[in-house]
Order: structure tokens, then C-alpha cells, then sequence
């Protein structure tokens, strides 16, 4: 998925953390025809739950003054969650009024009454009560500080009656004691019947705050903070000054903290052990896996980068041009480049667009290039002058994989998050045809090699891939294989989720046009019959998109999740060819196979694009 502004991407973190992906995204456009303001709102006014969670926090950090506006009423909902969404989005916008809201925030919810662990969202406060201390540490505000204190006397009143309880979080302590240090209440703490552990601890983490030393909530280790002999230094000298301490109970505070933080968070560490134990022995099991297979170390022709000076940029889109000379890369800095493809010589730059470009493919004759991404508009483009042909605006929402050409070079269909297929000159811009048989996003669009029909590809929860006639726009066959199923688990985004519904973010017909491939989200590729529907190959097996077909139509080339490896397949059997060694690239995030099918192009992480002999 490709880098949304970040506001938005915050939104959906703080909701889902981790378990943030493109189906989150997918799922809410699908549902609200886009991820911008306008979808916000109607979320704001018209969902519930997550919808409705996730617009809020995004409206109140966007800087859009109404969209804000619609925010600030819901600081008094009846809603738990959405006061805390309120008011979350609205400090992560810098809005003050969000500040008596944060102070309660603090404590909301924190007693030895379990009744409150069985609302839905009982983790998720607990999650989000750093970020809370962390919004308010950007204010200097006095009237904090008696609700910081609260907060840790609860804390520590719990702790005496429970180890086991659900908010209990030793991070949260540590957030409290620095907040406290960072407002100068240095006396805040006086009268908490502490263990001398938990003194010490705090007391560390108040010099720390008094010295302007930012904390990562995920990661408060000492070991981490106290690196450097200058931050010990300074830290040592406030211990003295503003807590009395002598020299050796300083010296002891900084020499042995991490060590009593450490005793101090025992049972904490070992749930965490054992979940670290299970992670590595599921990456055991892959490097396992990964030796039984004997992998082809490809003869590397050529690598170069895309990326600014001042920062790596991911790349989205790789193609040949038609005669195999020529590779066009397209990416997070919002450019597509034309390089010669042995030498890696910038020919083109074009930099007209506004934000990432996902998607960018050249016409059939090689002359012109069309690319569009996270703006709604297309452009179409010469590649040896990059000089603007045509600006479409048609689309109401961006593009992700959902661009192509029809094979007589003069019309351009486009599929957007907006929910539609649109067919349009590729010149003129006129529209010609607008395919509404989706009920979500559109993530991929592909144009047939006879140019009668095109297939669509559904994002979640659809899923769904249609082909449909090019002239009157009916459908012409439904494949549901994106929407099986599956047993098991996968890896998504180093998380493992069980199989289920998968987004189609790939779609590539045979070079004869008699068969259709298609590549999923939840680690699947499939190949079916494009004319009758019927299942050829599906596999589950840790490959996912993007895929292409090797121009006798007898196999495909697709990444193997988790082993840093590609792999050719059979299109009929789905039996490994030939498995390529492809760790250096770490991720594969665009692939491309040359006219003649003798190279390989590459895109991994940190912006490395390779040519390989195949």
C-alpha cells in the first residue's frame, strides 16, 4: 500500500496498531467511496463504531476548520470512545480544547472494577493512554499535573490489589513520572508509599522529562535512554539538585536503573518472552522451509536506486518499455522516471503529480506513458519529452494498481477508490464508458489482449474480480475466488491473520488472452479460465501480488512471502520452476518481465530496483 497523507495514516493507526493494512483502508472506502475529507464526514455524521472512531481522530487532525468543527460536539458524546477519538484527533491537530478532556482521560476507566474490560474497546484505551500522556506533554499546562498524580496513585493502588489487571502497564507509569518531570513537578510524587524500586525508576524518568529527553511509548528502556555519559551526567545532576540525593544513591540510581526496572516489570517480561519465544520459533520454521528449497542465484545485469537526497522512497511500479530497452519506475516521491534499463541513465523525469504515484504503464507503441496514484487525476504523458498530453479528472478518489491501455494505443481504462471503472480517450480525455459493477474500490484494471472486454478487480470487502464487455459495459463473468475462505494462517505486514476474503491487487491476462491471473492481498494467486471462470490454479501458499506472465504464457513470476525469494510457476499446475534468491531486496514491491521474456526488473525495499537474466 502506498503512503497516504499522514494524518490519515494516524487515524487508522491509532485504532488498529499493528494490525493496520490495506483491508482497513479498503474496507472503510469501500463503505464511504474514498479516504478524504468528504468520506470523514459522512462517517462522522452517518457511521458507528470503527467508522466512526477512525473519522473523528482523522477530522481532528487534519487542520480542515469545518471538518474540526464537526469533531469538537462529539468531546461530550454519550460514547466513551468516541469522546476518547475526539479527542485524541483534535490534540494531534494542536486544538487546546482537547486538554481538560486528555486530563480525564487519564484516569478514565483505571480502578479494580473489571467491569470495564468487557467494553470492545478495553484494550485499545489501554493502548492509547501513552498517547494520551504524550499529547499532553506538548502543552505546557499546570492544570495537569494534580490528574498525572491521581493517575499514579491509582496505578499504584491497583498494583497492590492485582497483578493480572487489564490496564495495568508499567510504560504508563514511566509516561506519568517524565510528564511530571517535564511541568517541573518535582514534588508531585512526595507521599506514594512506593517500593524503593519503584522510587528509583520514577525517579529517573522525572530527570528525563525536566531535561526535555523525548520517549518512544513502545520502547522507555533505560538501557536505550541512558546511553550517553553526557545524558547520565546531566541526569545525575538533577537527582542531586531536586531530589537531595547523595552522591552514591545518585550513582546508584543511574548505574542500576535499568536493572530495577527490569525486577520491577518481572511478570510483564514474561509474557512478553513468551510471545518473543513463539515469534522465533515461527522464524525458525520459515528458514526451515527456506533451505529445502534449492534457490537460483540470478546473474544481476544492472541495480540502481530511485530516492531524493535527503530520504529513501519506495517504488510502486516498474514496466518495460515495448521494445525492451527502456524501464519506467514510479513511486513515493510522486515521480515517474524513464531509465535506460542496463545502465540505469535517467532518460525522463516527470514530476507533474501531487502525491505517490502507484501505477504507471506505457502505451502499446512506446511513445507515451500514463500514470496516476494518491490523486484522483491521470496523466498522460510523452516519454521522451515528459511534455502533458492529457490531465483526466474524471475519477472522485485515487488510484492504486488500476491503470491500462487498450491495444490499439488510443483509449486508457482507469479504476479508482472511488468505486468505478472509467474508459475515456487517451488524448482527448473525453469519457467513453463508467463501469459501476463494483461495490467497493477498484484496486486493478486490466485491458484484454483482443481489446474487447476488460477485468476489474475489487478491494475488500468485495473482492471480486468482473469481466465485462468494453462497448456496453455488461458484464460478462463474476469470479469469486478472491472471496473463499481459506484455513490456516499467513503472514500480512508481519502479522499472522487467518486466511479469509482477499483484495485483488493484481490482475494480468495471457498473452493470448485465455486465461486470466490474478494476485491477492492474503497471500494467493490464482489463474483461471478467462472465458468460462473455471479454476486453473489456485495457490495459498505465501505468494501473493504482483505477478506477471512470461510471454509464451506457459508460466508466471511472483514474490514468496517471508523467504525474500521469487518464484516462476506453472500456469497450469502451479508447480515451482525455477525459485530465484532474492534476499538482498529484503520485499518485492513491483516486478516487470522484458518483450522477449529474457530479463527480469525488479523493485525491493529502500527504493533498489535489479535487472536479472532469467
Amino acid at each position: 500500500m502506498f503512503r497516504l497523507p499522514r494524518y490519515i495514516e494516524q487515524a487508522f493507526e491509532a485504532l488498529y496498531y499493528e494490525s493496520t493494512n490495506d483491508e482497513k483502508y479498503e474496507a472503510f472506502a469501500s463503505q464511504w467511496k474514498g479516504v478524504d475529507g468528504e468520506a470523514f464526514r459522512k462517517a462522522v455524521h452517518f457511521g458507528h463504531g470503527d467508522d466512526r472512531v477512525v473519522a473523528l481522530f482523522a477530522l481532528g487532525s487534519s487542520h480542515d476548520p469545518q471538518g474540526i468543527e464537526d469533531v469538537v460536539p462529539f468531546l461530550h458524546s454519550a460514547e466513551r470512545v468516541e469522546r476518547w477519538a475526539a479527542a485524541l484527533g483534535l490534540a494531534n491537530g494542536g486544538d487546546r480544547r482537547a486538554i481538560p478532556f486528555l486530563q480525564t482521560m487519564l484516569t478514565e476507566g483505571i480502578s479494580t472494577d473489571a467491569s470495564d474490560e468487557t467494553d470492545e474497546y478495553a484494550f485499545w484505551y489501554g493502548l492509547n493512554r501513552g498517547n494520551v500522556v504524550a499529547l499532553l506533554a506538548q502543552w505546557n499546562e499546570p492544570s495537569c499535573i494534580p490528574f498525572v498524580r491521581h493517575a499514579v496513585v491509582l496505578l499504584w493502588q491497583i498494583e497492590q490489589t492485582t497483578k493480572d489487571h487489564a490496564f495495568f502497564d508499567y510504560r504508563y507509569y514511566d509516561a506519568l513520572a517524565h510528564l511530571l518531570g517535564s511541568q517541573g513537578a518535582f514534588g508531585a510524587l512526595t507521599g506514594i508509599p512506593f517500593s524503593e524500586l519503584h522510587r528509583k525508576v520514577a525517579l529517573v524518568y522525572m530527570a528525563l522529562g525536566a531535561l526535555q529527553i523525548k520517549l518512544p511509548f513502545h520502547d522507555l528502556s533505560l538501557s536505550r535512554l541512558l546511553q550517553e555519559r553526557e545524558e547520565q551526567s546531566h541526569v545525575a545532576d538533577l537527582l542531586s539538585f531536586r531530589f537531595g540525593l547523595s552522591e552514591e544513591e545518585r550513582e546508584d540510581c543511574i548505574q542500576h536503573a535499568f536493572e530495577y526496572q527490569e525486577e520491577r516489570n518481572h511478570a510483564g517480561e514474561q509474557f512478553w518472552q513468551r510471545n518473543a519465544d513463539a515469534d522465533a520459533w515461527q522464524e525458525d520454521a520459515q528458514e526451515d522451509a527456506q533451505k529445502e528449497q534449492e534457490f537460483v542465484q540470478p546473474t544481476l545485469l544492472a541495480k540502481y536506486s530511485q530516492y531524493t537526497s535527503s530520504s529513501y522512497n519506495e517504488v510502486y511500479a516498474l514496466a518495460w518499455s515495448p521494445d525492451g530497452t527502456l524501464l519506467l519506475s514510479a513511486g513515493e516521491d510522486a515521480r515517474v522516471q524513464v531509465w535506460d534499463a542496463f545502465t540505469g541513465a535517467v532518460r525522463t523525469t516527470f514530476a507533474h503529480h501531487k502525491a505517490a504515484v502507484t501505477i504507471a504503464v506505457w502505451s502499446p507503441q512506446g511513445d507515451f506513458i500514463a500514470s496516476g496514484g494518491g490523486e484522483s487525476a491521470v496523466y498522460v504523458w510523452n516519454a521522451q519529452t515528459s511534455e502533458v498530453v492529457t490531465i483526466y479528472t474524471g475519477h472522485r478518489s485515487f488510484l492504486y494498481r488500476g491503470l491500462t491501455w487498450s491495444p490499439d494505443g488510443t483509449r486508457i481504462a482507469s479504476g479508482s477508490w472511488d468505486g468505478t471503472v472509467q474508459v475515456w480517450d487517451a488524448f482527448s480525455g473525453e469519457q467513453l464508458q463508467v463501469y459501476r459493477g463494483h461495490h467497493g474500490v477498484v484496486s486493478s484494471v486490466a485491458w484484454s489482449p483482443d481489446g474487447q472486454s476488460i477485468a476489474s478487480g475489487g478491494g475488500y470487502p468485495e473482492c471480486l474480480i468482473q469481466v465485462w464487455n468494453v462497448q456496453t459495459g455488461a458484464t460478462l463473468l463474476t469470479y469469486r475466488g478472491h472471496t473463499r475462505e481459506g484455513t490456516g494462517t499467513f503472514l500480512l505486514d508481519g502479522q499472522e491473520e487467518p486466511y479469509g476474503a482477499s483484495s485483488v491487487h493484481s490482475l494480468a491476462w495471457s498473452p493470448a488472452g485465455t486465461y486470466l491471473a490474478s494476485g491477492g492481498l492474503r497471500n494467493i494467486v490464482q489463474v483461471w479460465n478467462a472465458t468460462t471462470g473455471q479454476e486453473v490454479v489456485a495457490r495459498r501458499d505465501q505468494v501473493r501480488s504482483p505477478l506477471a506472465w512470461f510471454p509464451d504464457g506457459s508460466s508466471l513470476l511472483s514474490p514468496q512471502v517471508g523467504m525474500h525469494s521469487l518464484e516462476r510457476w506453472n500456469a497450469r499446475t502451479g508447480k515451482v520452476v525455477t525459485p530465484y534468491d532474492a534476499q538482498w531486496l529484503l520485499r518485492v514491491e513491483a516486478l516487470s518481465i522484458s518483450p522477449d521474456g529474457k530479463r527480469v526488473a525488479v523493485a525491493g525495499w529502500r527504493s533498489v530496483i535489479a535487472v536479472w537474466e532469467v
